[in-house]
């Protein structure tokens, strides 16, 4: 199924095609880089070292919930990634099911970086951060076999646009939330 709408309904899913020369020089320069702050971060002592990896993680977890249009406090994030990570010992998780839920996607991640990508882990990812809801019928830890509605605040535009994540209007079937 070449033309089919969503990644995970193609054919090669997910033997994925790509340039080889561009890609590498990509991955090269995201090398050299990465290994440049690396060398930084391992060159302090380990209070500051366990900070800038909790900082790092929270960074991108708050993005990636903002990209879903979740605003989540920054400081439950925090603790929930520095307990999971052991930085807290005795420290319990935050009490927002949502910072929680991205804390363990974010930590499981990084801990298990070099397992493969499956579809169980992706919907186990997924499932740690949507939380269950009582109003929503939402199929958690699955692929969704639905069209897709993006809902605004207002509830003039509510249901305005519908399709991919995107806000394409053309509509369609399969995604992942």
């Amino acid at each position: 199924m070449r033309n089919a709408k969503w990644v995970w309904q193609r054919s090669d899913w997910p033997n994925f095609q790509y340039e080889e020369v561009v890609f590498t020089e990509i991955c090269s320069e995201f090398t050299a880089v990465a290994s440049r702050l690396a060398g930084r971060i391992e060159a302090l002592s380990e209070l500051p070292r366990q900070e800038i990896t909790v900082d790092l993680m929270v960074s991108e977890a708050i993005k990636t919930m903002e990209i879903e249009g979740e605003r989540l406090d920054r400081e439950s994030v925090v603790n929930s990634i520095a307990a999971l990570m052991g930085f807290l010992p005795g420290k319990g998780l935050a009490w927002d099911k949502k910072a929680e839920g991205v804390a363990r996607l974010m930590t499981d991640v990084r801990q298990h970086w070099n397992q493969p990508l499956t579809h169980n882990l992706l919907f186990a990812w997924q499932q740690a951060v949507v939380p269950e809801s009582y109003l929503y019928n939402i199929n958690r830890g699955a692929y969704r076999a639905d069209e897709m509605q993006i809902v605004l605040g207002r509830r003039s535009l509510q249901g305005a646009l519908r399709g991919t994540a995107a806000g394409s209007s053309r509509g369609g079937n399969g995604s992942f939330y």
